[in-house]
């Protein structure tokens, strides 16, 4: 609508038509990274367009992030994805170490269980990769009689 009127008000390039849409500049927010080809990396870049880069705690003060730039909500973006994923490092870490004890844990209780049953037993037979993987658990109980046998004969 805008195009119409300026071409209806006399405005218009130099055939006479409406003016073309403004093409994007490196400088434009959202159409080209915030480094453009004169150097300077993404801090002078925002300096030179009048952006103020702000600090990460002033990014933790803010209360309506759509009053930021498309720069500093980018960074706080990173800012709370980075923070998330530190919390979940934490997080999962705790929880693998919990979850290893209470392996340990489990396996105790139930060799000691094991235990138990295998002491009222008058004979025990394993087959050879059974007492070895029970080797402790046997030693433990010290059973009287022990037969031990190859699976595979």
């Amino acid at each position: 609508e805008a195009a119409l009127a300026a071409a209806a008000a006399g405005g218009g390039n130099d055939e006479g038509g409406p003016h073309p849409a403004p093409v994007p500049t490196p400088g434009d927010e959202g159409e080209f990274s915030d480094d453009d080809e004169s150097g300077g990396g993404p801090a002078r870049a925002a300096a030179r367009r009048g952006q103020v880069m702000l600090s990460e705690a002033q990014l933790c003060d803010v209360t309506d992030v759509w009053s930021l730039s498309l720069r500093n909500r980018r960074a706080l973006h990173s800012l709370w994805a980075g923070t998330l994923q530190a919390h979940g490092h934490a997080l999962v870490l705790r929880c693998s170490a919990e979850y290893r004890g209470l392996c340990r844990e489990l396996v105790t209780l139930n060799n000691q269980r094991d235990g138990a049953i295998l002491r009222k037993a008058r004979v025990i037979g394993f087959t050879t990769t059974g007492a070895a993987k029970y080797r402790s658990l046997l030693e433990t109980v010290a059973p009287a009689v022990l037969i031990v046998e190859e699976a595979a004969e």
